[in-house]
C-alpha cells in the first residue's frame, strides 16, 4: 500500500528547507502548560519544524481541543501568534490566553 504522508527524518529534512509567512495548523489538544499537543510524536516533530521556519503560527482549534492535552507537544503556546476557535469556546479560558490574538469564528 502506498503512503501519501512524509514523516520522520525525511519529512523533517524536507520541511527544514521550507519557509512560510503563515503556518496554519491544528492539533488534538491545547493547554497553556503544554501548548499544542498531538497523539503522533512524528507529526509533532514535523509541526515543530514548520513552526520554527514560519513567520507566524495560526492555531485552528475548536472548543473541544481547548484545555485538553495529548501525548506529544508540537508547538509551545508562546510560539502561537493567533488562535482561531468557535463560539462554543469557554470565554473564561480564552481570557487567560494573554499574548495571543484570539479570533472567534461564528
Amino acid at each position: 500500500m502506498a503512503s501519501r504522508t512524509i514523516e520522520g527524518l525525511l519529512g523533517k529534512s524536507i520541511l527544514s528547507e521550507i519557509h512560510a509567512d503563515l503556518f496554519f495548523t491544528s492539533s488534538e489538544g491545547f493547554s497553556l502548560e503544554a501548548g499544542m499537543t498531538d497523539f503522533s510524536v512524528y507529526e509533532s516533530e514535523l509541526k515543530k519544524q514548520m513552526a520554527e521556519n514560519a513567520g507566524k503560527v495560526v492555531a485552528m482549534l475548536d472548543h473541544t481541543k481547548l484545555n485538553r492535552r495529548s501525548i506529544a507537544t508540537s508547538i509551545q503556546a508562546s510560539s502561537i501568534h493567533t488562535l482561531i476557535t468557535d463560539s462554543k469556546a469557554d470565554r473564561s479560558y480564552l481570557s487567560r490566553l494573554s499574548g495571543l490574538n484570539v479570533i472567534i469564528a461564528e
